[in-house]
Formats: C-alpha cells, structure tokens, sequence
C-alpha cells in the first residue's frame, strides 16, 4: 500500500463505508490532479461541528474555447457514497461570485445530479464532470472590479438552507468561514510568482463573461499552498470556521455585515432576535415532524392491512386443516370398515358360486307381505311408464296409427291408475311417506 493510499484510509476511518469512499475518492483524485485531500471541521448554524474529510482546489472548465480553473471544496459525509455530497464555489479575495441557477450566493452548488444521488450510480468522478460541464456553460466567478479588490472587508452573503443528514432540523452550514483582507493586502489574484500567467478565471465587471488564462493554475502543492505568494482563497487545513450568527467583527476590528448585526441595526433587542429565531425553528420542526409523522402513518396503515390480510389468511388455513382432518379421520374409519367387511364378502361370493342361478324375482326378498306388495306394484307401474313414452315415440315416427295407440294407451293409463292407487294404500299402511305428494 502506498503512502497516498495510507493516508487517505486514515482520513476515512471515522466513515461507515470507508472502503466505498476510500475507492471513490482515489477514483476522483487520480483523474483531477488539482483536487487535494483534507480532513476539517464543518460547523453547522445549530453548533454541531464534524471532522469532515474534503476535496479541495481546483476544476478545469472551458469558456468560449479557453480554458479556466474554478476553485471549489466539495464536503463528503461520514455516510458516504449513500448521501450526496456538498458542493462549494470558494472564490478568492480578488474573485466574486455570480449566482445564477446552479450556484447561490453564498456559493453552494446545486443541481440534479446531487438531489438524485443514488449510491448504486453516482459517485464524485462523474460530479466533477458534470461540475466542469456546467460551469463550462455559465461561469460561477468573475474578478472584481480594481476599486473593489482593494477593499479591505468582504460581506459573507446570506447562507441557503442546506440539510443535515446527522439528525436535527434543516439548517444553514458554514461550508468555510468569512474570508477577510488582512491590513498588510495581497498581490492581484493571478500576478504572483506562484501563477506566472494572467487572470485564470471569468474576468468581467458587467458582462460576466471571462478572458482567456494563458497559465491556469499549476498543480497545488504543499509548499505554495496558502502561501502569499500562490493561491489565497482556500484555508489552512488548520482553520477554524467562524459561524456567522455569532461573528461581530473582522481580523480588522471592523463589524462583519452579519445576520444578527443587521437585526440589531434595525433596533430589535437580543429578547426579539431570539424568540423570533425560536419561532421560525418550532415552525420548521413542526413541518418536518408533520411530515415525518404523515410518512409513517402511511406505513403503519399498510403494515395494518397486511397484518389483517396475514391474520385472516391464518384463519383459512386453520380452517381447511381442521378440515382436512376430520375428513382424513372419516376416510380412516371407512377404510376400515371396508376392509373388516371384506372377508365377509369373499365368504358369501364362495357359497354363491357353488349355488345354482337365481331367478331375477327371487333376487330380492322383503321382511313382510305388505312390501312385497308394494314392490311389485312399483316395478308393474313403471313398466307402464315406459310403455307409454314406447308408444308415444313409435306413433312419432308413424309406426302406428292413431286408433290403436290411443286404444292402448286407454287401457294402460287405466292398469297405472290402479296401481298407483295401491302403492299409495302399501305406504300408508307400512307408515311410510306418500311418494307422489
């Protein structure tokens, strides 16, 4: 392992996905020369303060043909890859920033790309890209005008809300404190021995539109670093991040332009300033508990639904078991049944077999007079019904004529009339039930 690999593991051991970010931040290293690696404290508006490790330097963009460095630092959370980055323009003293649709005021980047960050297709190489492509399209900073890169205060404009993956409410970061102008003043961004060429970012004081560098930024080092004479708009990896809401003066003694120093220019007093800072985060904590709140209940009534669908289909299948072994306990007792009566049958089949053949008369026999009665009386009736739909179906086809057919049937319907009669008299008398009520 070598030493760069080393120490970016190091870095990167406080990370939950080291591993992860350890292959996604060497990835983006090896393929941007300019970026550094560092590891500094981000101090969030609420106070929380993380030892964050950040890419820090430059990215090359090309404007109009020419091509020119942009200083950025780009912030990596300890859950990296799996929550987007935060992206940061960091002008120098003798730069501003332009806002336009991708960059606020302040400097914060942001864009699709880092809303949609998804772990399993994003990853900082393919930001950088995507940075250089659009800063390509509208530059982020122009150079000052002469008259204003020799002022000695600079004005830290307001800080967009950014979100704190970490826990707490929606809060405002401090991405690097307010770089001010010490008394003693720097060469003109881009003149001194570090950078031996012109101006290599966007120069312009009303159009925006940049002038060609013909040296660009060479590869930063830790010797030229910081250095009066190399680039000065990034801080030492030692600085310390002052938290604006709190700031009240400059190096020089003079007050900074803060938000809190402006409440009071207004004449509100400390008591003011601070309810109303405590009303704007009990509104904020209310909509994202509100909100919280609303996702769960969703989740809860889903997981309800599917516990009541899983409950009842529970019962079901209790049910059909219970089912199923009742009648396995029946089919059981059948089997058996069956098979004590088995013997039983091969026995009488024996003494059938060396009997003689008995008439079909014969083949049923009943326990009294009375049914043998009723017996033959049902089996004559039915023969009669057949006979009748015979002759019907034969008088059909004009098999016979009509004179004899209705002759016969006279007479048959007049015997089946009787007979029905008789096994009517049979039932009552054999307490049996009327068979044609």
């Amino acid at each position: 392992m070598s030493s760069v690999d080393s120490t970016i593991r190091n870095m990167l051991i406080s990370y939950n996905h080291n591993a992860m970010a350890f292959t996604d931040i060497k990835t983006a290293l090896a393929n941007f020369k300019d970026l550094r690696l560092q590891k500094k404290f981000f101090t969030y508006n609420n106070g929380m303060r993380k030892n964050l490790v950040c890419l820090e330097g430059t990215i090359p963009i090309t404007y109009k043909s020419k091509t020119y460095n942009i200083p950025i630092i780009i912030w990596l959370h300890e859950t990296h890859p799996y929550h987007a980055p935060m992206v940061f323009v960091q002008p120098t003293n003798t730069m501003n920033i332009k806002p336009g649709q991708h960059v606020a005021e302040n400097g914060a980047v942001s864009m699709p790309y880092i809303s949609d960050w998804q772990q399993s297709h994003s990853d900082l190489q393919t930001l950088i890209v995507v940075l250089c492509t659009v800063f390509g399209e509208a530059p982020p900073v122009f150079a000052k005008p002469k008259i204003q890169q020799t002022s000695r205060n600079q004005t830290p404009p307001p800080y967009p809300v950014w979100y704190n993956p970490y826990g707490g409410s929606m809060t405002q970061p401090t991405p690097y404190p307010p770089t001010t102008t010490p008394a003693t003043g720097y060469p003109p961004y881009g003149q001194g021995s570090g950078y031996g060429g012109t101006t290599p970012y966007p120069l312009t004081s009303g159009t925006s539109y940049p002038t060609p560098s013909l040296g660009g930024y060479p590869p930063q080092t830790a010797a030229n670093y910081g250095s009066s004479s190399g680039y000065l708009g990034y801080p030492p990896a030692t600085s310390t991040y002052t938290n604006p809401a709190t700031a009240t003066t400059t190096s020089t003694g003079r007050p900074t332009d803060t938000p809190l120093n402006r409440q009071k220019s207004f004449g509100l007093s400390d008591e003011e300033i601070k309810n109303s800072l405590h009303s704007a985060v009990e509104d904020k904590m209310k909509r994202r508990l509100k909100d919280i709140f609303s996702t769960h209940t969703a989740e809860m009534d889903v997981l309800r639904k599917t516990q009541q669908d899983l409950n009842d289909g529970q019962a079901k299948l209790d049910k059909m078991a219970a089912t199923i072994d009742t009648e396995s306990e029946e089919c059981e007792k059948a089997i058996s049944l069956l098979t004590s009566k088995l013997p039983e049958l091969k026995e009488e089949m024996e003494k059938r077999s060396n009997e003689e053949e008995l008439p079909i008369e014969d083949a049923i026999e009943t326990t009294a007079p009375i049914y043998k009665q009723l017996l033959l009386s049902f089996a004559e009736e039915q023969a009669i019904e057949d006979a009748l739909y015979i002759l019907g179906d034969s008088l059909r086809r004009e098999v016979i004529e009509i004179e004899p057919y209705l002759k016969k049937v006279r007479d048959l319907s007049r015997k089946q009339f009787m007979l029905r009669a008789l096994i009517q008299k049979c039932r009552e008398k054999a307490g049996l039930s009327d068979v044609y009520s």
